[in-house]
């Protein structure tokens, strides 16, 4: 199977600033009910995913490109090219681009 990219634009996503590209690349019926989905973001300068929180879910943003501040459950901390975010159900995490150019992750959503 070949899947497309589809995008699509997200304003404030969870509450964040401005206007992210969302390509989502799989989703729940491509992976039969094991993972949630597997996203490429593309965040132009000072955009962000707001802080928020998955009971249900892992969520991981692996940094393609740029950088930037990953809050991981109440600190912020620097994230770059090539580091992943790993947050754990119930925990409370959100990212922004603070760099120079745009800044590109790939999200992964596993269920629990």
């Amino acid at each position: 199977m070949i899947r497309s990219e589809a995008i699509e634009l997200s304003s404030n996503r969870a509450g964040g600033e401005g206007t992210l590209t969302v390509s989502k690349i799989l989703n729940p019926e491509d992976m039969e009910g094991k993972a949630e989905a597997i996203m490429k973001i593309t965040f132009p300068v000072g955009t962000s995913i707001g802080v928020h929180q998955h009971n249900d879910a892992f969520e991981q943003y692996h940094v393609l490109s740029g950088s930037g501040i990953f809050h991981d459950n109440g600190e912020d901390k620097q994230i770059k090219a090539g580091e992943t975010g790993l947050m754990k159900p119930g925990g409370i995490h959100g990212i922004k681009n603070t760099g120079e150019s745009e800044m590109v992750i790939i999200a992964f959503f596993f269920v629990t």
